[in-house]
């Protein structure tokens, strides 16, 4: 149309002017993608030989108009449409380039139709450029065309350069023929691609003329099938091996990181939008939450190249550098699926188009941000050094790949520390710890407390108990009751006093339901109390639920479980035979490639050998059904009675005398011969090993090496039971305290269940062999980084292990680790009586956290006006992620670490040793921390800051859904805050969708309501989890992660060189166990100078390093609160002493208890003991102020005590006092501190009163 407004005399068009005006911006490797994703971080990758091939082929004139055939829209049938203009700039924005070629347009469909043509051929352009195969690719494209073909039959003469000049002048011609077809055909065509296509096929056509001639004919490819079927046959070979590799050449992907619990099922979907097809569906909650994803089809897309495209008109290609494998194309189809679904949802009125364009955004940045953000702990180098002591900090350190420190977050991460990313929005990664803490233990606390509720309707007829900080109070009462009757019974008025048999104990209560579990004639009989039954039908359901869950991660022994672990074991052989044929590895990756594959292929070897032998102790598939319960056997009864033991051994082998065996029904002998000898196999495998590691379920994996006479975890990679015995044949011989059994299950299946779930197995075995792969191609470039390589593998190892509860391998039944938990056992009751005044400092914590006006205005306000808003919100948070102190009974482990499992000795002394000091110090520690107040306190002030951050959490994430920020900086605090607990800003947006109450102010989660909803489980686990987490970083609770691995009493050799050195009888003596990587000393005794360093390392992270990151709201007021509250607690644990403190220490002491500095202050105060008592020369804070040290002038054994920690120094002191020229009143001092007991707050002063006038009158 000619331009009105041209006054030159010269006709111009709309169109010319526009093209000619209008700025080219486009850029090859961004050009499809003008939203802010594409500027920054990219995946590079390379689509291959034959992608390459199929592009070229694809731009020729064949390919075109298979590709207008392909894709018409039917734009023809809709006529034209005079009031459509393709030059508006709406319709023409990102395709100014071409305007010239949309002068002929009809309607829009026709515009879209040409638009989605340019930018496929853009994209086969941009593949093309970015490959740097040349001109090959369309040589080889070349031979589907006829064009290059017909010339072959029809020259001759006797020279190849006469051939070539005349099949090649052919060619040309015959192409100079085609191209206005191609170039009609191709709106992205150019004129020095034409000269170039002519050229190729005079050069293309000449070689095949020249070399070929007439044989051609006789001889042709169709003889071999064709072109297509060649490169079906390269493209099967191909398929192999491409895309497998998703650490090297792609991001991972686990659809339960965007939608919680949600199975991925592939099939085809049957499920069509009109006439478009979807190949990913996401089911929700009333389906199942399920992802039905049809791999076969999306592969194809992939490898046609046609997954960039979208299907709905206008929408942007996606960017190529995203997809380096089919897996990351059908990752990108699923994510996007679920977020279509949860998170980026159309908004009323928004196009089509823009909604698939703004979707598209959303997923890539979404994956970026995820996979290259910084995660590194956000603090200073001082600090993250010290951190650095643990395993989570190595690898947070270790290299600047992101990918390590996101899978230790995975791993063992506890939000207690904010990472750099999170400034960006990026969210911590969840893990298995808290999956575990949060999922399971809530699980274990309901039911455990309806078990008890039951008991107690039993004995009193209602079972509605009263609960003060979930401590039942009713249970209490009958539990103390029984105990005044049976003192008296005994004392009293003897022991021929009637019990009422109706009236069940507690213990008795346990028991009867564990009988009931596993013996059906007992659950089933009339004469059962009905609250047994009650009961035993709730705990078969407990661990149905865990069975159901391991069973559908493949945890249990069964044919299918080994060949799906070989064939990920050959697949990583294969994979590094793959990597081993690249020329551009250097010579230590060979080494250390070489050497992992010799590893890999004799852990096959050791996998075949347990398939094929696994029937021998195991009926596969293993299976739990309604009588399962966890088997602890009860090693002290066995031994005291083995012949009856074995006789029911006996009895069994000879009933089931078949078994199976490589598939096939196998009779053994039941001669007495072998029958014994089974017998005292199993006898031996269950003294020696179930019984001592308690281990009865295989979930640990112990076993023992008889070259190094050593135990190691981790042995059996799937679980089983050495004895498939029903439990109701051996009930005399195991556990049957229900209570301590679910606690005891709990602590290692969730763990065990997590980590599968996350990981693809208990033992990281796939995980820890493709870390390596990916260290190694991409860190190894100097031999002194295989220390580096190592040092991280070994802290994810190690960290494994510790949260399995198997880091240290020493014999549970070993003199070293039953006399080190006795020592510790005895300093915990002689030294933490008065733990309740140290624990002040907890009430000032939540006011650092959360400002004093969030501490106390809503939750005062319920007090005082409304108690049963309050109650209710305390509910909802027992519900996410209840305080598990009081159901554990674990707030020991707050200031002390327990130093894990230990056994029973086997000789006389050492049955006497147990019986009468180490199992009843064990025994006091549970009761012992109520009465020292400090179980109760954590309970109370866990829940009350539980009430506060799930408060705070939904008051947040409504103000990133709504926007109603105050301010700019309110705003970066509140995503920042978030995003630290594992909240982004799109997961704030979906637990602000779910139902919530407000009462009187106080917002709270209405669980019920989220159960049902879409994306309901997806927030309920990132909700539970904040929650969990602020409460026990406000409440300074120590977890795997902050533990150090000595105070487990293990030190890791990362070293190999050193590791050899130590792997001699000697070395083993003192604990020394050989790795896969190095090596490690396990030996109790190590752990003790630990002990009491819980609480300050978890300081140093969840209080020092989190409150300098600026995650508090009152910093310096919580400060003030917290160093106030030391200095009261100090106060009361001995007013008299404190009175008489100058100003100046007092201060001191109020800061070392307040924890702020975190293990500092403990350094600073070892520093001073040790320095004062070895060299009569105090260093340390005290001394530079002119102040007196805190005990006074420390002596030898005191500075001694600061190494060998608090246990030891109990003989320590006593050997000193005794064995020097102290006086009569330093030993009677020295005997009463170590006295059990001696410091409860209860009788501290009166108990010091009485046992110094009990010494003056010896004296």
């Amino acid at each position: 149309m000619a331009n009105p407004n041209d006054k030159s005399g010269n006709q111009t068009y709309i169109n010319q002017e526009r093209e000619e005006d209008l700025t080219v911006f486009q850029n090859i490797n961004a050009q499809y993608t003008p939203s802010p994703h594409n500027v920054g971080r990219q995946f590079e990758f390379d689509s291959g030989f034959w992608s390459d091939v199929a592009d070229e082929w694809n731009l020729s004139w064949v390919g075109q108009l298979k590709d207008t055939y392909a894709h018409d829209n039917g734009y023809t049938s809709g006529g034209i449409d005079k009031d459509y203009d393709p030059f508006d700039p709406d319709n023409l924005a990102g395709y100014e380039q071409y305007a010239g070629k949309f002068v002929d347009v009809i309607n829009k469909d026709h515009h879209d139709f040409l638009k989605q043509k340019i930018d496929r051929n853009l994209m086969r352009r941009e593949r093309l450029e970015s490959s740097e195969r040349g001109i090959m690719p369309a040589l080889v494209a070349g031979l589907g065309d006829p064009i290059n073909l017909i010339p072959i039959p029809f020259v001759k003469g006797i020279s190849f350069g006469h051939k070539f000049v005349k099949g090649g002048l052919m060619s040309a011609g015959l192409v100079g023929a085609t191209e206005p077809i191609r170039r009609a055909n191709d709106p992205t065509a150019s004129n020095q691609e034409t000269a170039m296509y002519i050229g190729g096929a005079f050069l293309l056509g000449g070689l095949f003329s020249g070399a070929l001639g007439k044989t051609v004919t006789r001889k042709t490819i169709t003889e071999k099938g064709g072109v297509n079927k060649i490169s079906d046959n390269y493209f099967e070979s191909h398929a192999k091996t491409e895309g497998r590799n998703t650490w090297e050449n792609g991001w991972s992907y686990k659809v339960g990181d965007d939608a919680y619990n949600t199975g991925v099922e592939v099939s085809n979907t049957n499920s069509f939008t009109g006439k478009k097809y979807n190949p990913v569906i996401f089911q929700g909650v009333k389906s199942g939450n399920k992802l039905v994803v049809d791999e076969t089809y999306l592969r194809n897309l992939y490898t046609q190249g046609k997954h960039l495209v979208s299907d709905i008109a206008g929408a942007n290609p996606l960017p190529r550098k995203m997809f380096k494998t089919p897996d990351d194309y059908i990752n990108f189809r699923m994510k996007k699926e679920i977020f279509s679904r949860l998170y980026t949802k159309r908004k009323k009125g928004e196009r089509l188009v823009d909604y698939e364009n703004r979707l598209n955004d959303d997923v890539i940045n979404d994956i970026i941000k995820i996979n290259s953000a910084p995660r590194t702990t956000d603090t200073n180098k001082l600090l993250e050094f010290v951190e650095g002591w643990t395993n989570y900090g190595t690898v947070m350190k270790a290299f600047k790949d992101p990918h390590y420190a996101r899978k230790m977050q995975e791993l063992g991460g506890d939000f207690a520390t904010a990472m750099r990313g999170n400034k960006e929005g990026v969210p911590t990664a969840n893990s298995v710890i808290m999956d575990s803490f949060t999922k399971w233990y809530s699980g274990l606390r309901t039911t455990l407390q309806s078990i008890d509720d039951e008991f107690v309707a039993h004995r009193v007829g209602n079972g509605n108990s009263r609960k003060i900080l979930d401590m039942n109070l009713q249970k209490g009462g009958i539990r103390a009751k029984d105990a005044i009757n049976n003192f008296t019974r005994k004392f009293v008025n003897g022991r021929n006093q009637e019990v009422d048999p109706n009236a069940l104990s507690m213990q008795q209560f346990y028991n009867k339901v564990s009988e009931a579990i596993v013996d059906d004639k007992v659950f089933d009989d009339v004469g059962l109390n009905p609250q047994v039954k009650i009961a035993a039908t709730k705990a078969r359901k407990f661990f149905a639920e865990y069975e159901a869950e391991a069973t559908k991660l493949h945890m249990f022994a069964s044919q299918g479980s080994y060949k799906r672990m070989m064939q990920i074991k050959a697949g990583s052989i294969s994979q590094i035979d793959d990597l081993l044929s690249d020329k551009a590895l250097n010579g230590l990756q060979i080494e250390r490639l070489t050497k992992l594959k010799s590893r890999l292929q004799s852990e096959y070897r050791t996998l075949k050998g347990e398939f094929d032998e696994m029937a021998e102790s195991i009926s596969p598939p293993y299976e739990q059904g309604r009588n399962f319960m966890p088997r602890y056997w009860l090693r002290d009864k066995i031994m005291a009675n083995p012949e009856a033991f074995k006789k029911i051994l006996r009895r069994h082998f000879v009933a089931n005398p078949i078994i199976r065996k490589k598939g096939k029904e196998v009779e053994l002998s039941t001669s007495p011969e072998a029958i014994d000898k089974r017998v005292d196999d199993a006898f031996n495998k269950i003294i020696d090993n179930e019984a001592n590691h308690m281990d009865g379920e295989g979930i640990s994996g112990w076993g023992f090496d008889k070259n190094r006479k050593q135990w190691r975890a981790g042995t059996k990679s799937l679980m089983s039971r050495t004895l498939d015995i029903p439990n109701r044949d051996v009930i005399e011989f195991i556990e049957t305290d229900i209570n301590f059994i679910m606690r005891q299950y709990t602590t290692k299946m969730s763990h065990a269940i997590e980590l599968t779930r996350q990981f693809g197995d208990r033992h990281l075995d796939d995980f820890l062999t493709q870390t390596e792969i990916r260290l190694i191609t991409k860190e190894l470039r100097k031999d002194k980084d295989n220390l580096k390589i190592d040092k991280v593998l070994n802290a994810f190892e190690d960290e494994k292990d510790k949260i399995l509860g198997t880091l240290n391998t020493e014999d549970p039944a070993s003199f070293s680790k039953r006399t080190a938990a006795f020592l510790r056992d005895w300093a915990s009751l002689a030294f933490m009586g008065k733990v309740i005044f140290s624990a002040l400092v907890d009430a000032a914590r939540p006011v650092m956290v959360n400002g004093f006006s969030k501490t106390f205005k809503p939750i005062i306000g319920d007090f005082t006006t409304n108690l049963g808003a309050y109650s209710k919100a305390l509910e909802q948070v027992k519900y996410f992620a209840p305080a598990m102190e009081v159901t554990l009974g674990s707030s020991r482990k707050r200031f002390i670490e327990d130093g894990g499992q230990v056994g029973l000795g086997k000789g006389w002394l050492s049955k006497k040793f147990d019986r009468f000091l180490g199992q009843p110090l064990n025994k006091a520690q549970g009761p012992f921390y109520f009465a020292n107040l400090l179980t109760p306190w954590t309970q109370m002030w866990k829940q009350y800051q539980g009430v506060i951050s799930s408060h705070r959490l939904i008051e947040d994430s409504l103000k990133v859904a709504k926007g109603t920020f105050k301010s700019n900086k309110e705003a970066d605090f509140i995503k920042t805050r978030l995003a630290s607990y594992g909240i982004d800003e799109k997961t704030a947006k979906l637990i602000a969708d779910m139902p919530y109450e407000e009462l009187d102010g106080l917002l709270m989660p209405n669980a019920n309501g989220w159960i049902g909803k879409n994306g309901g489980q997806q927030a309920a686990r990132k909700f539970r989890q904040a929650l969990y987490a602020d409460v026990n970083r406000t409440i300074i609770t120590p977890t795997p992660t902050d533990q150090l691995n000595l105070m487990h009493g293990v030190f890791r050799v990362n070293d190999e060189a050193y590791a050899k050195l130590f792997d001699n009888s000697m070395g083993r003596f003192f604990g020394f166990q050989k790795t896969t990587r190095g090596g490690k000393f396990s030996n109790s005794y190590m752990g003790l100078p630990f002990q009491f360093f819980s609480w300050a390392i978890a300081a140093n992270r969840k209080l020092l390093i989190s409150g300098l990151q600026g995650r508090e709201l009152q910093v310096m007021g919580g400060v003030a609160a917290m160093i106030s509250m030391g200095m009261m607690g100090d106060y009361f644990k001995n007013p008299r002493y404190w009175t008489q403190k100058p100003l100046e220490e007092k201060i001191i002491r109020g800061v070392e208890l307040s924890g702020i500095a975190g293990i500092f202050t403990d350094a600073n105060f070892m520093l001073e003991t040790v320095s004062g008592g070895m060299f009569d020369e105090a260093v340390g804070i005290r001394p530079m102020l002119g102040q007196d040290l805190r005990f006074g002038d420390p002596n030898m054994a005191n500075a001694v005590g600061e190494f060998v920690g608090a246990g030891p120094s109990i003989p320590a002191d006593l050997l000193y006092a005794f064995m020097t020229d102290q006086d009569y009143d330093e030993k009677a001092a020295t005997i009463r501190r170590i006295i059990p007991l001696n410091t409860l707050w209860i009788w501290d002063r009166k108990f010091k009163d009485i046992y110094n006038w009990g010494v003056e009158q010896i004296r």
